[in-house]
């Protein structure tokens, strides 16, 4: 019976560990440089809220002001799909920016970049 409470709480301790980990990782952090840019239009330009998704670098940026947000879903190493929120204020990222490549702190297709520095 020791053996099985033992396990037990040491199940209970990683998930509480576990847990307080995720939360750590999904605090967001204000960095300086950030930019959302669309068909030539700036949507995100100068300081935002940086989140990171994920251990594979899957991130979000938000403009400070909340009304704007794009995501970065690393699908492979350089590689990701990125998606925002297109209307000012939603809170869901529903509008696809579509297959991204990575050059430096900036994920991009020839119509479209998101930048975080």
């Amino acid at each position: 019976m020791k053996y099985v409470a033992s396990v037990a709480l040491t199940a209970l301790a990683c998930g509480m560990l576990s847990t307080t980990a995720d939360a750590q990782r999904a605090e967001p952090r204000r960095i300086e440089q950030c930019s959302l840019i669309i068909a030539g239009d700036q949507f995100i330009e100068g300081p935002c809220d940086f989140t990171m998704l994920d251990d594979d670098g899957s991130f979000q940026i938000m403009s400070t002001d909340g009304l704007f947000f794009a995501q970065v879903i690393v699908t492979a190493p350089g590689e990701g799909m990125g998606y925002w929120n297109e209307d000012a204020g939603a809170n869901h990222a529903h509008s696809p920016l579509g297959q991204l490549s990575r050059d430096g702190a900036c994920w991009s297709t020839p119509e479209l970049e998101v930048c975080a520095r």
